[in-house]
């Protein structure tokens, strides 16, 4: 028997676009779904259900965390499990065509058959998460490395990387100083306000 046939990568709201002004099938409240094991994008009308909008088979081979972008097109990491290397592309969902793509030279170099992700940066770069080598690294619209980690981190006997995102300073700095003084309590012996 076959289980998760078709996984399920993600499901979100799609927020309000330009496009989503002149296409209703972009509306905001409108479900963006990604199921990498079909090559399959979609969008589910909301609250009908009904399918209005489909793209990816015969072109992607394993998309990953697609992102509706501000001006309506959609970033994601098209893992290339059949291919043998990965790719970030970029679709204009109107035309069902791809306008950017950045992969490595040679193609081989960035290859993650599974898990990984993309996220379009505040300041247009595109950080980008290879799983399978726990690598993460950013990228210009240009296609220029400009910063790039790789984890040594080894808790659970992988190396892999599910996925990640960058949060900006002020949303993480609240998160660090509670857990220092959750860890200053524990030292001190009093519990934490």
């Amino acid at each position: 028997m076959l289980h998760n046939w078709a996984h399920m990568d993600s499901c979100q709201l799609l927020a309000d676009s330009p496009l989503a002004r002149t296409d209703a099938r972009f509306m905001p409240g409108n479900i963006f779904i990604c199921f990498p094991h079909t090559n399959i994008l979609g969008i589910i009308a909301y609250p009908s259900g009904r399918v209005v909008w489909a793209w990816g088979p015969g072109i992607l081979d394993g998309p990953h965390q697609p992102m509706s972008l501000p001006n309506g097109d959609i970033l994601l990491l098209d893992n290339g499990r059949k291919r043998g290397w990965s790719r970030v592309i970029e679709i204009d969902p109107v035309q069902k065509e791809i306008v950017w793509e950045y992969h490595s030279a040679p193609k081989e170099d960035f290859y993650s058959a599974i898990l990984s992700g993309v996220e379009r940066l505040a300041n247009g770069n595109i950080f980008v998460c290879d799983g399978v080598h726990a690598r993460l690294f950013e990228i210009t619209h240009g296609g220029e490395i400009v910063w790039d980690f790789i984890s040594t981190y080894d808790r659970i006997n992988t190396e892999a990387i599910f996925r990640a995102n960058v949060y900006a300073p002020q949303y993480v700095k609240p998160v660090l100083r509670a857990a220092a003084d959750l860890q200053k309590g524990l030292q001190g012996g009093s519990a934490p306000n």
